[in-house]
Order: C-alpha cells, then structure tokens, then sequence
C-alpha cells in the first residue's frame, strides 16, 4: 500500500493560499516545535515572494504577520497609488523595503 502524501503530518511545515475578498492570502503553519533554521527558512521565503510581487507589482498592497501556529502574508492588487494610500500600504515602508531587499 502507497502512503497517503495528502495525510496530515503534525511535525510538517504546511503552506497553502487562501482567496480573500481582495486577493490572496499565503499561509505558513509551523508545528509546536520548530527549529530556528526552519523558522528562518520560512521567513526568508517570505521576504523573497512579497519582493517579488512589489517588484513585478509595485501597486499592490502586501502585509506580512505573524499568528500563533504560523506566518501569513496577504496580497491584494489595488490600480493606482491613491488606492494604494487608501487601502493602508505606506509608500515610505515600500521605499524601505526595496532599499533593503536590494543591499
């Protein structure tokens, strides 16, 4: 018998997207007990995907945070930098952000 690779592994790292009302969002849910390693793992990835959507959409709202069981990031595309302002995203943090992401 093949095991079943869908069956829930509780010592797993789980990612999934889930659709929002506005766009998307990424989940990361970490077991009780993980490594520092796996942690930073995860949360480079992170910062790696919401620099690639900034770049290849620089109007689109991303907010990154932190849970109990895990990290999320959620996406949601806006269509002009009025938008953007409204809908909450700082144009300051992004100008920090790619300065950051590009050093």
């Amino acid at each position: 018998m093949l095991p079943n690779r869908f069956r829930n592994d509780s010592n797993a790292i789980v990612y999934n997207v889930v659709k929002i009302p506005e766009g998307w969002r990424v989940e990361a849910k970490l077991p009780k007990h993980v490594s520092v390693q796996d942690r930073t793992t995860v949360l480079n990835w992170f910062q790696q995907y919401r620099s690639i959507v900034r770049s290849a959409n620089p109007l689109w709202v991303t907010s990154f945070y932190s849970g109990d069981q895990g990290y999320f990031l959620e996406v949601r595309p806006v269509g002009s930098p009025k938008e953007l302002l409204e809908k909450g995203q700082n144009l300051r943090n992004i100008w920090a952000d790619e300065i950051a992401t590009r050093a």
